[in-house]
This record gives C-alpha cells, structure tokens and sequence, in this order.
C-alpha cells in the first residue's frame, strides 16, 4: 500500500472515530477513550487539519464487502430503524442537514439492507454538497435494488456536479429506463447530454476537426463549375499528362495540380463567394457557423453550461 492510500485509510479510521465520538448515544466514559484513539492516530501518522477536512466524505464502511448487506434483521430492528428514518426525514424538512445525517446513519446501523435509508441520507449529503458521500449511499441503494429509479437520479445529480457529465449521462439515462414518465429524470439527462457535447467540443476545437467534405459533395455550384472544368480541353489535357505519368511510374506533374486548383478556386470564387469563404472559415478554424441569412438565435446550449441538474429533494417514507 502506498503512502497516499495508507493515509486515507487512517483518515477513514478517525473519521469514522470522530462520528462515532460525536454521537450522542456514546457514553461519557466511551467518548473519552475514543477521542484519545483519535489523538494517538493523528500523532503516530502526523495527520494535518486540512488532510482530515479534504477527505471528510470518505466513509470506511464503504470498503466492507457488499455481504454485509444481507444480515438478518430483527423485527424491533427494523421498527427501530424506521423511527430513526422518520426522525431524519422530519429534520430535512427543517433544513437540519446534519441531524437527518446522523438520524439517516442510525437507522442504517440497524437496518443496512434498505436501499431507502442510503437514498434518503444521500439526499442529505447532497445539501451539504458533500457529493463524494451521495455517490457512495446511492451506490450502495443500487446495489440493494437495482430498480430503484431516484437512487439512479441523485447518482447523476452528484456526477454533474463534480463535472462527470458522461457518468452522469448514464445514470440519468438508466433512471429513465426505470421511471420513463419522470419529466425532471429527462430534462437532467438533455442537460446531461448538453455538457457532454461541450465537452468534447473543447477537447477537440474546430481547427482539429476534419474539413466537412459533403459540402463539396452537396453543393451544386461546385459540382457544376468542377463539371464546367473537365469539359475544358486544357484541363483534360492536364489530367490525361497526370494518369498517365502515376500509369508509368513516374511522379505526378506537381506544378500541373496546383495549376488546376488555382483554376478550381478562381472560379468557385466567382460563382459562388460564400461556399469558399465557408471553406475558408474552416481551415483557419473560425468557430463561428454560417447561415443562409441571417445569424441564428443562440440555442440556450451556452447558458446551460452553468445550468445544474433538478436534484430530487423529496426523500422517501
């Protein structure tokens, strides 16, 4: 294990100590001895402030095996869970993000295969845009049903808001799958798919993409002007010296194709300024698109680049 990883996992460990310390079910007696395991870690590994802050949303618990989730769970368990989850509900409509943290916590101590429980505190992480932690409880509600449509929605919410908006994508994607009339599912997903697009967009500017052949394909001018061409003597008689010289092994006349399409672009320029100077735009790598017209209104794609995703705020009962 490598340093950076092995003071992770001492981070987990205090944090972990610390929630635990904090809890106010722990016993006087029980907390002193807890925050002195907590001082010791610090001290032997040399754990700064800033270290434990950066990773406060690493949860420990995440790295036991997914089999724990399928322990027995006792009746009173589960009807003990459910009041700590109702607790927790009650504080988010408060605004008490925390509060419904620890509530949400308790619950999921007794009762760890409720895919609820996760989802609910996963809410609550996501107010206190601790969206590491959201990704981690809505992970595991997936794991425990994979058919839980509003854990795939806060999965994507958390993603777009740490820029991953491909993981996003999919996630808003499988959501929909689940829940195909949820209106607020698609319009994160086209959100989603927006950044996506923005993305790949400034990874690969305009002055690196590949000319856009169809439009000498598609454009008639060209076509007839390139046809008006071969029709002339002296051009055939230029591409006949040309496939003869490739037939016979000899190096094409150089000076004899630049001629031609020096010829090719004077008379494209008379005929049809707009197309070449379309052409030109992109070899030189202007962004900017041109129109029949007139200029179009702005689609509203850049002013979703600062637009965020609807979060499903409303928890589960």
């Amino acid at each position: 294990m490598d340093d950076g990883n092995k003071q992770r996992l001492i981070i987990g460990i205090i944090n972990f100590l610390k929630k635990e310390s904090n809890s106010s079910y722990v016993e006087s007696e029980r907390k002193e001895s807890l925050d002195v395991a907590i001082q010791c870690l610090e001290s032997a590994y040399a754990i700064e402030p800033e270290a434990l802050k950066k990773d406060e949303d690493f949860d420990l618990l995440t790295l036991i095996s997914d089999d724990t989730l399928d322990v027995a769970v006792t009746e009173e368990e589960k009807t003990r869970a459910e009041i700590h989850k109702n607790k927790g509900n009650e504080y988010m409509r408060q605004g008490l993000y925390q509060e419904a943290v620890d509530e949400y916590t308790k619950a999921v101590e007794l009762h760890p295969n409720n895919a609820v429980l996760y989802s609910n505190r996963a809410a609550a992480y996501s107010h206190m845009e601790k969206y590491h932690a959201v990704i981690n409880d809505c992970k595991k509600a997936i794991r425990i049903d994979p058919n839980y449509a509003k854990a795939y929605s806060r999965l994507g919410n958390a993603y777009s808001l740490i820029h991953l908006h491909d993981d996003a994508r999919n996630a808003f994607r499988t959501a929909i799958t689940l829940d195909p009339t949820n209106e607020r599912y698609r319009a994160n997903l086209k959100l989603a798919e927006e950044k996506c697009v923005s993305e790949m967009d400034k990874a690969n500017p305009p002055e690196h993409r590949p000319v856009d052949i169809s439009q000498f394909i598609n454009n008639a001018n060209f076509l007839n002007v390139a046809s008006q061409m071969l029709n002339d003597p002296g051009v055939r008689n230029v591409m006949s010296g040309i496939l003869n010289s490739n037939t016979e092994g000899e190096n094409p006349n150089i000076d004899a194709l630049l001629q031609m399409g020096q010829q090719l672009a004077q008379r494209m320029q008379m005929s049809n300024p707009g197309f070449v100077e379309s052409l030109r735009r992109q070899f030189s790598g202007d962004v900017q698109e041109e129109t029949a017209t007139e200029s179009l209104p702005d689609s509203g794609q850049n002013q979703n680049q600062n637009k965020q995703p609807t979060p499903d705020d409303k928890t589960d009962s």
